[in-house]
C-alpha cells in the first residue's frame, strides 16, 4: 500500500493543511507545531476548504483539537462565521426536507434519502453537520407516475417533466429526474446504475432499511453497507477526488461498529462493484487512517489489479488542478468493473458518457425504441462526432 503522507509532504502548505485535516490522526497537529502557517497559507487553506465542502467537518476538527490557535486572528473569525452560516443553511433546509419527507410518507410513497442529510447523520450523528444543497431520494418504479402527481399537488417545479412524451420517456427508462419544493432541489432517483447491474428500491432493500431523525421526523436510509457501497461507487464516478465523501465514508465506518462486512462484500459482487468498493477503502485507509478490521486491510492489499488501479487513480490527487481547489471530474467506472464481458463494453460507454440534459434521442426515436436506448445511443454519437469533424474540415 502507497505511502501517501510522502506525497502529502510533498504539496504546498495549504494542501498540506487540507489533506492532513481529514485524517483521523495526530498529523494536522503535529505540522502545525513544526510549521508555522503563514496569513496567505491561512486563506489559500480556508478557500480550499469550501471548495472542498468541507468547512463544516474541518472547523468542528480544528475547534475540538485546540488547532485554531495556530491561524491568524481574521482567519479564525472568518472560519467562525462561514461554519455558523453554514449550520444556519442547513437547518433552513432541513425544515424543508423534513416537510417533504412527511408530504411522501403521508400519500404511503416509499421513499429513501441517501447522501446529503442522511450521510450526514450516519457520519456526523447530526443532519446538520455537513454541507449539501440538494434532497436525494430513491423511489419505487412503480410510484413514479403518483410521485410527479403528489409533489405537483404540492407545488413542486419540475424542470423536465413538461410533456407527455418526456413523461413517459422518464417512466420508460427509469431516468433520474429534478423538481424544485419551496427552493430546496430535489434529485428524484428511480435507480442507481453504475455498469452492467443496476440497483432499484425494492421489498428487501426497503425491509433493509434504517432511519435517522430530522427534528422529529423519523426519515428512511439506506442500510449502513448499501450507503458505503453507494458512497464508493460516487467516488468511483467523480474520478476519486471527492475529498467529502471520503470523509464521509471514513467517519461512518469510524462511527459504527456494526457494519456486516461480509454483507457488504456480497451486495457489492452483486452489484459488479467489488473492485470500486475495494479501491475507495484503499483511499479511506491511505487519506484519513481509518482502522479498518484486519480480514479487510488484508483483502484491499492483496489484490494485485486493485493495487494496479489504486496506484493509478491517487496520482491524480496530487496535480496542480486539485491543488488549486478544482476537482478532477472523469468517471473511472469503466476500469474498476468487476466483468470483461465484451458486449457490455458499448454499455458501460453510453452509461459513464451520459449527454448533458435531456437524452439527444428522445424527440428523435418512437416510443416503442426507448428500451434501446443503451445500444443506439454510442452509434448515434459517433455519428454526431463524424458529421462535427466533417464541417470543421470542410471550413479549415
Amino acid at each position: 500500500m502507497n505511502d501517501i503522507l510522502t506525497h502529502i509532504n510533498d504539496q504546498s502548505i495549504h494542501m498540506r493543511l487540507l489533506l492532513l485535516s481529514i485524517r483521523n490522526d495526530d498529523s494536522l497537529k503535529l505540522f502545525l507545531n513544526s510549521c508555522p502557517v503563514s496569513k496567505e497559507d491561512s486563506i489559500k487553506f480556508k478557500n480550499l476548504v469550501l471548495n472542498f465542502s468541507l468547512l463544516v467537518f474541518v472547523y468542528q476538527k480544528l475547534k475540538k483539537e485546540n488547532l485554531l490557535a495556530f491561524f491568524p486572528e481574521a482567519i479564525k473569525k472568518s472560519f467562525q462565521n462561514l461554519y455558523l452560516a453554514s449550520i444556519a443553511r442547513n437547518l433552513r433546509l432541513l425544515s424543508k426536507i423534513e416537510k417533504m419527507y412527511s408530504i411522501l410518507e403521508t400519500n404511503n410513497i416509499k421513499a429513501v434519502i441517501f447522501k446529503g442529510p442522511a450521510s450526514s447523520s450516519l457520519a456526523y450523528n447530526d443532519s446538520a453537520l455537513r454541507s449539501y444543497s440538494d434532497l436525494d431520494l430513491m423511489i419505487l418504479p412503480n410510484d413514479f407516475e403518483k410521485v410527479v402527481s403528489v409533489l405537483k399537488k404540492n407545488g413542486c417545479e419540475f424542470h423536465e417533466i413538461d410533456s407527455s412524451k418526456i413523461f413517459n420517456y422518464i417512466k420508460k427508462t427509469f431516468r433520474d429526474f429534478n423538481a424544485t419544493y419551496k427552493d430546496l432541489p430535489l434529485d428524484i432517483h428511480q435507480q442507481i446504475a453504475k455498469g452492467p447491474s443496476f440497483f432499484r428500491l425494492s421489498g428487501e432493500q426497503w425491509e433493509d432499511r434504517q432511519y435517522f431523525t430530522i427534528n422529529k421526523t423519523s426519515c428512511a436510509t439506506f442500510s449502513i453497507e448499501h450507503t458505503i457501497l453507494f458512497l464508493s461507487i460516487q467516488c468511483a464516478e467523480d474520478g476519486w477526488t471527492p475529498l467529502k465523501t471520503i470523509t464521509d465514508l471514513s467517519q461512518i465506518i469510524g462511527n459504527d461498529s456494526k457494519i456486516n462486512w461480509e454483507k457488504l462484500i456480497s451486495i457489492a459482487k452483486k452489484f459488479k462493484a467489488f473492485y470500486i468498493l475495494k479501491i475507495a477503502l484503499n483511499f479511506v485507509l491511505d487519506l484519513t487512517a481509518v482502522n479498518l478490521p484486519k480480514e479487510i486491510n488484508e483483502m484491499i492489499s492483496d489484490c494485485k489489479k486493485t493495487q494496479k488501479l489504486y496506484k493509478k487513480f491517487y496520482l491524480r490527487l496530487f496535480d496542480n488542478q486539485f491543488n488549486l481547489g478544482i476537482l478532477n471530474r472523469g468517471t473511472t467506472i469503466p476500469e474498476c468493473l468487476d466483468t470483461k464481458i465484451a458486449t457490455y463494453r458499448l454499455y458501460y460507454w453510453f452509461l459513464t458518457h451520459p449527454s448533458p440534459g435531456l437524452h439527444p434521442l428522445l424527440f428523435k426515436l418512437p416510443r416503442f425504441l426507448y428500451c434501446f436506448l443503451p445500444v443506439i445511443t454510442p452509434f448515434y454519437l459517433i455519428y454526431k462526432y463524424k458529421l462535427l469533424s466533417y464541417y470543421i474540415n470542410k471550413r479549415t
